[in-house]
């Protein structure tokens, strides 16, 4: 559901807005060199569609459903991944690399807060939550992404 008014490829930024996140609260995504090269052809493949959507359905005004994406998945490498990979799994698996690798993003001051909110987590800790007055920085998250 990414929109083209929410991304900002000049300052390489993704902000989403509180009113379509789950957790009511907005969301920013520091956009790496790769996800901006294939922003920008994906602007320049769909422009003469003139959709609000990034990734935007050819047969209707929509945008491109997890259901498709996660079937040209399950068809990837002719089946070779089906059952196995998922859009959302995605997730889990940047969850894992992170949680791999504790010991080197704290070094660079990466802590499992930043990490939380990269996935725009909300804390269960609801005492924890209603204290924390500050996301992470962009600059955490500009760190995050290029590792």
């Amino acid at each position: 559901m990414a929109k083209w008014s929410h991304i900002d490829l000049d300052s390489a930024l993704w902000i989403i807005p509180a009113k379509e996140m789950k957790t009511q609260a907005s969301h920013t995504i520091a956009l790496s060199s790769y996800a901006l090269v294939i922003l920008q052809r994906q602007k320049q493949d769909t422009a003469k569609l003139q959709s609000v959507f990034v990734f935007p359905a050819f047969n209707s005004l929509r945008h491109l459903s997890r259901d498709r994406l996660n079937t040209a998945l399950q068809k990837l490498a002719n089946g070779k991944y089906k059952g196995r990979v998922t859009a959302h799994g995605f997730r889990a698996t940047f969850r894992t690399i992170c949680s791999l690798h504790k010991a080197e993003l704290l070094q660079k001051g990466i802590s499992d807060e930043v990490i939380e909110s990269a996935l725009a987590h909300k804390t269960d800790n609801e005492i924890k939550f209603a204290y924390e007055r500050e996301k992470a920085s962009l600059e955490q998250l500009r760190i995050l992404r290029k590792i």
